[in-house]
């Protein structure tokens, strides 16, 4: 499930959405909420499934039962501009939600529909967290490259057990009790330092165990069905095509030989599986490793209805136009979803291109070969009404401006 709000005339940054589905009607018997709170976890009689997604666009967690759709709770998370949930994790009926670029982590009660407290970081933007046991919570700081461990019976709020890891951390899975961060290893322009780094952390000390070097720009992770290997997706560079898997074997603490010829990984709803390609094509060839899975989702194209020329413009915090956070931008978007233009920032014209996910996000850089002319974009695009709308960032060293615009 992937949901996405957008409001006119506003900027919202919309995240990669995670959805997590999970029978959490076998957990809810020993809650305390209301009688209503505690019936809404048991889902149907047919299915009991419950659905979650997080929308940094409305600052909310969303769950729905998978057996009545449009039976649902949205919980806030939060009025400030600086919250902005990206990711989630699920132990029994709690949930802890990383809130971006607000540097702290939510602890909800699922069965109460309430945030029972916030844990923050000293600043910093708050990505992954998992959940090591039932009352400890490994979460990162991504723009300051450290994780922190989190005793969810604790007084204080503050996160100060830390441990440093690679640069850019983006994800964080468990398996079996060991706990991995997945860092893209990117510097502040978003350039690559070198291959990913996977740092496997010890939950009961919160220190270093050992690292394991991936692929180029990996950004998720998770386990294979038997649990003896994590499945790391690459997505290589931008707009370059070499995507790649890479395969970690956590009996022998070795990586294996990555899987290449995917092209670039781009975002799935799902949390639970790695990254997947888009193709429109017939017919698609790729290069099996050993004991490969393959899972084909066939979705409606919507690209199609959302082609077209979009043009806008990018300003500073607060919408202050000056010469140095400020812009134009203009792309052509395809029925696929690959789309091309330029940004113009400074007197300079920026090419950029890639792709579009299927949660109609993408990832790109408008550069002209040099670290000082590059500015990093993340765009999402909406129906507005009756417009077709881009919303997103452009970030550069020393400032990150909002970016909006329509098609024309």
């Amino acid at each position: 499930m992937t949901t996405r709000m957008y409001a006119s005339h506003r900027f919202a940054i919309t995240s990669v959405l995670s959805a997590f589905v999970a029978s959490l009607a076998a957990c809810s018997g020993g809650d305390t909420g209301p009688a209503a709170e505690r019936a809404f976890l048991s889902g149907t009689t047919a299915d009991p499934g419950i659905a979650l997604t997080v929308s940094s666009s409305r600052n909310a967690l969303l769950m729905l039962q998978t057996g009545a759709p449009t039976t649902r709770i949205e919980i806030p998370l939060g009025a400030s501009s600086t919250v902005t949930p990206v990711d989630f994790a699920v132990r029994g009926t709690k949930a802890s939600i990383p809130l971006g670029n607000a540097a702290s982590v939510a602890l909800v009660d699922l069965s109460t529909q309430r945030i029972e407290r916030y844990f923050t970081f000293a600043s910093g933007n708050a990505t992954g967290s998992v959940w090591a046991d039932d009352s400890t919570i490994i979460a990162c700081n991504q723009s300051k490259n450290y994780c922190g461990r989190i005793r969810t019976g604790r007084t204080a709020n503050a996160i100060t057990d830390t441990v440093r890891v690679a640069a850019f951390p983006t994800d964080v899975e468990v398996v079996s009790g060991r706990v991995f961060v997945i860092s893209s290893n990117l510097d502040a322009n978003y350039q690559q330092i070198g291959n990913g780094i996977v740092t496997e952390l010890n939950p009961a000390t919160n220190s270093v165990v050992r690292t394991f070097t991936v692929g180029p720009n990996p950004q998720y992770a998770a386990p294979s069905a038997d649990g003896t290997r994590l499945l790391v997706t690459n997505s290589g560079d931008y707009g370059s095509n070499n995507g790649s898997l890479s395969i970690i074997n956590l009996t022998a603490n070795t990586v294996e030989a990555p899987i290449s010829g995917f092209g670039n990984w781009v975002q799935t709803s799902g949390s639970l599986l790695p990254r997947s390609t888009i193709h429109t094509n017939s017919t698609l060839r790729f290069r099996p490793g050993r004991n490969p899975l393959l899972t084909a989702n066939f979705t409606t194209n919507r690209f199609l209805a959302l082609k077209g020329a979009y043009r806008g413009l990018f300003t500073g915090a607060g919408g202050v136009t000056n010469h140095e956070t400020s812009g134009g931008f203009a792309f052509d978007l395809t029925g696929t979803g690959a789309f091309s233009g330029n940004a113009r920032w400074r007197g300079l014209t920026l090419p950029f291109s890639g792709q579009f996910g299927l949660d109609l996000t993408a990832r790109t850089l408008a550069r002209t070969g040099t670290n000082t002319n590059t500015l990093a974009l993340l765009l999402a695009l909406a129906v507005d009404g009756s417009l077709l709308q881009v919303t997103g960032l452009v970030t550069q060293t020393g400032f990150q401006s909002s970016l909006a615009g329509y098609a024309v």
